[in-house]
């Protein structure tokens, strides 16, 4: 086996961990308040993305030629990402803090040449299945680990450098709490920065390992524990979603209408400023934030504010003084692209996302995981702001086009 592939079934193996190098610049606090988003950081799977890339430039450096480049950059696929890619550079050079920027800029550029490897390197039949039974040990860690913190309602290990738990308590200020059986909870976190994006992070990859629940007691044990984890999330979308996958995998009538229902979903997404003097706290806030990121597009419709800066400009656009030091980015993937980078990136960025929804039809797993995470970007970030959920989703457009 090249060692390229050996390296890509350890990153799927290391996906879940949280473990990193932060580097605290001036420019990660916004009116002096530490803004996560704006902390340049190095990941465990950043390195390895780099060995894997380094590892096939190697593997395949004397088969290279001119006419492998043109049959290379005639791929649709490829078009678009670059495209993309060129418009989001383009609105860092023009950002309102270039620092963060362009570092996040580096690193979507990492995962995006991770994606051009999926694509031109491997087999999906091989890989795919091998993907899952890496997937489903990582999963029974997870439901071991939800179990426990909820348990404790608090970290397990209690530091950050154990795997990248994040440490919490009930007296953490902020802590998520979320009703649960009459009784206020702190949902699991897992290792990940919030249990959104942990439940997120399960609704996906919960559905993989369902669909091989027949093939061993690997998959039957991952998948309990896995979805014990996911309701210990308490997050609702992310329990919807999965509902919507598995049933997917069984009724070809859901699955046929799934494409319907992701036009629905964005569109209803695009009104949740009606929702916003309802007590419900996540939509009313989700809704602040969706209204502040219109008046930035509307402000810089071509380029934007610049690629993961739209926290250090968001307290400006909202019209709520207590949502001013809860500075997050807007919850929907498609909006953020468009109010950060601008008209061209979201264009390139949507059309890029419709073709691999289609060439992944064929691949019944891809194509539902596809539209779950599109369904859960029209109401959170996650997608395309935090590495492990990030890496999962250039990872599942790779398997759309790959052999």
């Amino acid at each position: 086996m090249p060692i390229s592939k050996c390296l890509f079934y350890l990153l799927i193996f290391f996906l879940p961990l949280n473990l990193g190098r932060h580097f605290i610049l001036r420019d990660s606090f916004v009116s002096g308040l530490l803004v996560d988003y704006l902390i340049p950081t190095i990941y465990i799977q950043d390195g390895l993305i780099l060995l894997i890339l380094g590892a096939s430039l190697f593997e395949k450096r004397k088969g290279f030629s001119v006419e492998k480049l043109k049959e290379f950059l005639n791929r649709r696929e490829i078009q678009l990402g670059l495209l993309f890619m060129f418009s989001v550079f383009l609105s860092v050079l023009s950002g309102v803090r270039p620092p963060p920027s362009f570092f996040a800029f580096l690193r979507l550029l990492l995962y995006f040449l991770f994606f051009i490897y999926v694509v031109l390197n491997l087999e999906f039949k091989e890989v795919f299945p091998r993907i899952i039974s890496i997937m489903s040990f990582g999963v029974i860690f997870l439901g071991f680990l939800a179990v426990l913190q909820f348990a404790r309602q608090g970290s397990v290990f209690d530091n950050y450098l154990v795997l990248g738990e994040q440490p919490y308590s009930i007296s953490t200020p902020q802590v998520t709490r979320e009703r649960f059986l009459g009784f206020y909870k702190i949902p699991a976190y897992g290792l990940f920065r919030h249990p959104n994006i942990f439940g997120g992070f399960l609704a996906v990859v919960l559905v993989w390992v369902l669909s091989r629940i027949k093939d061993g007691k690997l998959y039957v044990v991952s998948f309990i524990l896995g979805f014990i984890g996911l309701v210990l999330t308490l997050s609702l979308s992310s329990w919807i979603v999965f509902l919507l996958g598995a049933l997917s995998l069984y009724y070809k009538k859901i699955l046929i209408s799934l494409p319907w229902l992701v036009i629905c979903v964005f569109v209803f997404s695009l009104f949740l400023l009606d929702f916003s003097g309802l007590q419900n706290r996540s939509l009313g806030r989700r809704a602040r934030f969706l209204d502040a990121a219109f008046g930035i597009i509307k402000e810089r419709p071509l380029f934007g504010v610049g690629y993961n800066n739209v926290t250090v400009v968001m307290e400006n656009y909202l019209k709520y003084v207590n949502e001013v030091r809860f500075l997050q980015p807007v919850h929907n993937i498609f909006v953020l692209v468009f109010s950060e980078s601008g008209v061209f990136a979201f264009l390139f960025f949507v059309s890029l996302f419709y073709f691999s929804l289609i060439k992944s039809l064929p691949r019944k797993l891809v194509f539902i995981s596809l539209v779950q995470m599109a369904i859960l970007g029209c109401f959170d970030h996650y997608f395309v702001t935090i590495h492990q959920t990030q890496i999962l989703f250039w990872l599942a457009l790779g398997l759309s086009f790959c052999l």
